[in-house]
């Protein structure tokens, strides 16, 4: 017993920290541990709450977070704002770069 209590007031550290900052212990989803990376997340909303999710009534809808703000910033994907993304896309791609930035004109 007093073996057995010396052992348990010894301090010991659970997790350590390069365990924790072990990728290779993770799945292969993780790719990095460190601050989240920005995202877009296009969702669809009703244009009447009082209405059915019918295709006459839906929004198509991209949320994104720009750096240093505190909330959301959500853009209505109407036909113009798509052309004008998609456009943008196609010019980055073709530059090779992966991202690009733009002032949505409705």
């Amino acid at each position: 017993m007093r073996a057995a209590l010396a052992e348990r007031q010894i301090p010991q550290i659970l997790v350590s920290y390069a365990q924790i900052y072990d990728l290779s212990r993770y799945s292969a989803r993780i790719e990095d541990i460190g601050v989240e990376k920005p995202y877009y997340s296009p969702y669809i909303a009703k244009k009447k709450d009082d209405e059915d999710w019918f295709p006459d009534n839906i929004l198509p809808l991209i949320a994104f977070q720009p750096e240093g703000a505190t909330e959301p910033v959500v853009i209505p994907l109407t036909p113009p704002i798509r052309e004008q993304l998609e456009a943008k896309c196609r010019e980055a791609k073709a530059a090779g770069q992966p991202n690009f930035h733009t002032k949505l004109r409705s």
